[in-house]
């Protein structure tokens, strides 16, 4: 499936609340909300659904916690793949510090 494909073939619902400001790495935070999308619309075939969500979460005791949520009908990845990718993730983060 491909990006090029057009989004009508997709339902994308947003269900966005206010939110208080966040302070973050604006790049990185653009960059990270990307890549969920795309893999999220990529994988998600004609008919599918995204569902893009925020909300504000108590879940951190005392500080409060701004969540994004991406959901989608597509075929997902394995338990094995999951761990794979987070792996790799962290491998490339360690090689990256390491290098600088």
């Amino acid at each position: 499936m491909s990006l090029n494909k057009p989004l009508v073939e997709r339902k994308v619902t947003l269900i966005l609340t206010d939110l208080p400001q966040v302070t973050a790495d604006a790049r990185s935070v653009r960059q990270i909300v990307l890549n969920l999308l795309s893999n999220s619309i990529k994988f998600t075939g004609a008919g599918g659904q995204v569902i893009v969500s925020t909300a504000l979460s108590d879940d951190f005791g005392n500080d409060r916690a701004v969540v994004l949520r991406v959901r989608d009908t597509g075929v997902g990845m394995s338990e094995q793949d999951r761990r794979a990718a987070i792996l790799a993730h962290f491998q490339r983060e360690r090689n990256d510090a390491s290098s600088g």
